[in-house]
């Protein structure tokens, strides 16, 4: 206890940066040069912290460095304390100027993207000019440790039945449908009715096995006690899943609000197949982030 009480003392925040950027090149020679400093200094420094800390952070190889469990767990923390720092200067400038202004930062799955986000969007500029959103699009194994990190404020997708990891609080927006669409030339198009058994025969385009979408299909046929086609293509983009079925017999799952928007070339399809399943979009953030005027501008939107 009075080694890490000591360490608390003696801790800045470039003490953080430094341990980041060693834990990223793995390298004190390399880090060192970056931080324009002698290699000695900065075995120096390593060594001073992990006395002052009574843990071990690197264990030295030949090839490099190899972070220890006590580095890693203090690299996460390290990483949220200077992104809460950054979010924390940007909600400052919030509460210093007139109106709303500063940087949100949001992710969003390929659902949402084609939801209501871009909607939500508009309205929060049309409220909000001079403030910036910032939106990274993804799955949620890539979307939520950028959260938890504190380098996103929110994520809009799917809420599936599953375990985020746990510090995470979840909002329903809406709820959300999904369609099997096709190419108008193709042989289900102009049929008055489909069934699962009907659409498992040809060769379909969907996300990759993480994505929500793919989640979704696969509990769908099980409710059907169909077996899963043959994926012949995994694709994120709607463009390319709509050039694929315009020119092949594939067939695919997207929301209702995605199948809206391919609808419009003339070419799409949706097929009369009844979901037994719904779904619903909604937002997450981290449960020990208080949520600033930003973001909650943009959830009442």
């Amino acid at each position: 206890m009075e080694d890490w009480a000591r360490w608390k003392k003696r801790l800045r925040f470039r003490h953080l940066q430094v341990l980041l950027l060693l834990h990223e090149t793995r390298n004190m020679s390399r880090t060192a040069e970056v931080l324009g400093m002698t290699q000695p200094a900065l075995t120096k420094w390593l060594r001073e912290l992990e006395s002052d800390m009574g843990v071990s952070l690197f264990e030295r190889h030949s090839r490099g460095l190899l972070p220890s469990a006590h580095c890693e767990l203090l690299v996460a923390r390290a990483r949220l304390v200077l992104n809460e720092l950054d979010r924390t200067a940007e909600m400052l400038q919030e509460l210093s100027e007139d109106g709303l202004h500063g940087r949100l930062r949001l992710g969003a799955t390929p659902i949402a993207m084609a939801g209501t986000l871009p909607a939500a969007i508009a309205d929060f500029h049309g409220r909000h000019p001079r403030a910036t959103i910032t939106v990274s699009d993804g799955y949620l194994d890539l979307l939520i440790p950028r959260l938890k990190e504190g380098q996103l404020d929110l994520v809009v997708s799917v809420l599936e039945e599953r375990d985020y990891g746990g510090g995470l609080s979840l909002q329903r927006l809406y709820e959300e449908r999904f369609v099997v669409v096709a190419g108008s030339h193709h042989p289900l198009a102009r049929r008055k009715r489909v069934t699962w058994k009907d659409v498992v025969g040809y060769p379909w385009t969907a996300p990759p096995a993480t994505s929500p979408i793919r989640r979704e299909l696969e509990q769908e046929l099980a409710l059907a006690h169909q077996p899963l086609p043959r994926f012949a293509a995994e694709v994120s983009s709607s463009m390319l899943v709509a050039t694929l079925l315009e020119r092949t017999s594939m067939l695919s799952l997207v929301s209702r609000q995605t199948a809206g928007y391919l609808q419009r070339s003339g070419s799409i399809r949706v097929l009369p197949l009844v979901s037994q399943r719904r779904s619903h979009v909604g937002v997450m953030w981290r449960k020990d982030q208080e949520l600033g005027e930003l973001e909650r501008s943009l959830l009442a939107a």
